[in-house]
């Protein structure tokens, strides 16, 4: 931990190649095509790295980035041999290593290649205190924010974009104002300031924000409990569900990095926007003297008038967030707002609040072409022919209810209230339950149910289909094998051992069986049986999101096993279901983190520090403040117009529908 460049944090020592071989340190450019193969005889560069003194053998000062384009790889060859630098076994090595082998699944694909470097430094500083210290400001503040608006009427999500954006100047402004030097605390020296603010410590911030500013589930559980069923659960059971949902899914996704990171062909588009993003900054920065790079100053005038064009949606004119010209013409016809209105159907309504656009699906910046087509075709299919067809025949007595709802009913139409049959511990009074009469569900939401269970095995089958035979490969296969360009630029740093996910995998399983007994959630070996859920899933729906930017989540699946298991239970059905969901999640969430690094060469041990780290205080932060918020502002999520906790209203009703009721 002398100096806090590259892994020190974890481990100070240069990183040497093993074997001695220069075709670790070797970047072929360019690559324009997909899937193109790609030829060494265009371009080679050296990184300029101590490990590449190591292995030279020299203990000179770093040497020149050097560039050689030769018009035939004889011709460098010869060159590259009279230096001198290799011994003949190490040259050798790199002419076995030529790349021009390359199998075309794992050959780098032209939007990857035109946002992701294909060059490495090694030495650039990557775990520092600065990275660190920025990473822990934005965890603290995107988990406090986020859980903050989760329960406001209209939700607002700030991602770990924000941070991105806005780490770059403050991570300048360390650079300028900060003194440099080391500092000793004890038998460790520390850097406070290492020089210019690098691209890897960028990635570093930019991650332990993304790990941070989406809630933790098991907080929706305790305010569902909570608020709705008059419910409560120790604290320290709380902190230890919080820990163990949240780290359960990083010790999965070890087990899958060979399939979800490594393979060429996971692209994980979203990934690709950051890459731009940082790219764009940090080399145009190598440009700019001035602190204000062009790109900058451009996001700056952006931000400045995104943040006036709010105002105008946002607060003086709140109507022009979403709103209906059809509807307006003719207040009076019940079906004409069923069709047109925003709380009906939507058709022929307009938005021009971005976030209420963005809410549930995410960006479509990012997402597929062909993928938005399909997601557009289905909403049509389902919300626009299927819905009104099902409301206008009257099926299942549809129009006893709003035609788009996600509240549940009792036979004579009325909003469910289930507090006189429930007991005081959570569990359903079946006695009283009967004299209320059969809980429903409208046509559209039990429509909507059935197509997340047929998407579960739409996937499922879709992955044996399409990608089973490269699975079956990989699964034969080990790193040595991977030849793409990147996984050989990362070859030089140690992945992070097995060992450590099996640890911190069983160590978080361990605390949900404690929490759940101790707590008298659920049964404690029932945490078991839901982690068999994702991991029957994780590789499906992993491919999925990393070629199409879209996943499936395990919600109704989970709640209605959890609802077979624990008829009746509706807090140890959602507990359950929170496992399975989180596990799930976070998995994609560390593997998703894991590529992003991959890209861009931040070594895997730095990235599985700070993930643990940023998500263990990010989930106290969620808890925390959903405790605050709860004891302190007035008939949250139950009569407040401004807190009506949409999310947290969504699970009490799968909680009523599934744990309650739901296998009755």
């Amino acid at each position: 931990m002398a100096d806090l460049r590259g892994r020190s944090l974890i481990g100070s020592h240069d990183p040497i190649i093993p074997g001695g071989s220069l075709s670790r340190r070797v970047s072929i450019l360019p690559i324009h095509s997909r899937r193109q193969t790609i030829n060494p005889s265009e371009s080679v560069q050296w990184v300029d790295s101590r490990a590449s003194l190591a292995l030279f053998g020299s203990g000179e000062s770093p040497v020149s980035v050097v560039h050689k384009r030769q018009e035939s790889c004889d011709d460098f060859d010869e060159e590259l041999e009279s230096t001198g630098l290799l011994s003949g076994e190490e040259f050798d090595d790199l002419n076995e290593a030529d790349v021009s082998g390359l199998d075309p699944d794992d050959t780098t694909y032209e939007e990857v290649a035109a946002v992701v470097p294909n060059t490495d430094n090694p030495d650039e500083p990557c775990l520092t205190i600065r990275a660190v210290f920025i990473g822990l400001v934005f965890t603290l503040v995107l988990s406090y924010a986020n859980i903050f608006f989760y329960y406001r009427t209209t939700p607002l999500v700030i991602s770990s974009l924000a941070a991105q954006l806005l780490a770059f100047p403050m991570g300048r402004m360390w650079e300028k104002f900060l003194p440099r030097g080391e500092f000793k605390l004890g038998r460790w020296n520390f850097v406070l300031n290492p020089g210019p603010f690098t691209v890897k410590e960028h990635v570093i911030v930019t991650c332990m924000a993304n790990t941070s500013y989406q809630s933790a589930a098991i907080v929706d559980i305790y305010t569902v409990k909570r608020i709705f069923y008059n419910g409560h659960t120790s604290l320290l059971v709380t902190i230890l569900l919080v820990i163990s949902s949240q780290l359960i899914g990083f010790g999965m996704a070890g087990a899958v990095r060979k399939y979800l990171v490594w393979p060429a062909s996971m692209i994980w588009p979203a990934n690709l926007i950051n890459c731009a993003l940082f790219q764009s900054l940090h080399h145009e920065e190598t440009q700019s003297k001035g602190f204000l790079t062009p790109r900058l100053k451009f996001f700056l005038i952006a931000a400045a008038c995104q943040a006036v064009y709010y105002w105008a949606p946002g607060y003086f004119f709140p109507v022009l967030g979403t709103f209906s010209i059809i509807c307006a013409f003719k207040k009076d016809d019940i079906r004409l707002a069923q069709i047109t209105g925003n709380s009906g159907l939507g058709l022929g309504a307009w938005q021009i609040d971005w976030n209420s656009i963005v809410s549930f699906l995410g960006s479509p910046i990012i997402v597929p072409a062909w993928a938005i087509c399909n997601i557009f075709a289905g909403f049509v299919i389902i919300l626009w022919i299927i819905t009104p067809l099902l409301y206008y025949t009257n099926t299942m007595n549809a129009q006893n209810y709003p035609i788009v709802t996600q509240n549940l009913y009792f036979t004579n139409a009325t909003q469910v209230s289930i507090g006189p049959f429930m007991t005081g511990d959570a569990k359903l009074n079946e006695t009283v339950y009967r004299e209320f009469g059969p809980i429903l569900m409208t046509p559209f939401l039990a429509f909507s149910f059935g197509i997340q269970f047929a998407a579960l095995t739409a996937v499922i089958v879709h992955t044996i289909l399409e990608d089973g035979h490269r699975i079956k490969r990989q699964f034969q296969e080990s790193i040595g094998n991977f030849r793409d360009i990147h996984c050989k630029l990362m070859s030089v740093y140690p992945e992070t051992p097995n060992w450590c996910y099996a640890l911190l995998f069983i160590v978080a399983t361990i605390m949900g069986c404690v929490a759940c007994h101790l707590g008298n959630v659920m049964p404690w070996y029932y945490v078991l049986v839901a982690l068999c859920v994702p991991a029957v899933f994780l590789i499906p729906t992993g491919i999925l999101q990393a070629v199409t930017n879209q996943t499936v989540g395990l919600d109704v699946i989970t709640e209605f096993i959890g609802g077979l298991m624990m008829p009746g239970d509706p807090i140890g059905t959602m507990t359950f279901k929170s496992f399975a969901y989180m596990a799930q999640s976070q998995s994609l969430l560390l593997i998703s983190d894991l590529k992003l690094g991959h890209y861009m060469k931040i070594p895997p041990n730095a990235m599985f520090v700070t993930q643990i780290m940023s998500t263990l205080i990010g989930g106290m932060v969620n808890l925390f403040t959903a405790i605050y918020l709860i004891e302190t502002v007035p008939e949250i999520c139950t009569g407040n117009k401004q807190w009506s906790c949409p999310y947290t209203f969504n699970t009490y009703t799968n909680s009523v529908l599934w744990g309650v009721v739901g296998t009755k």
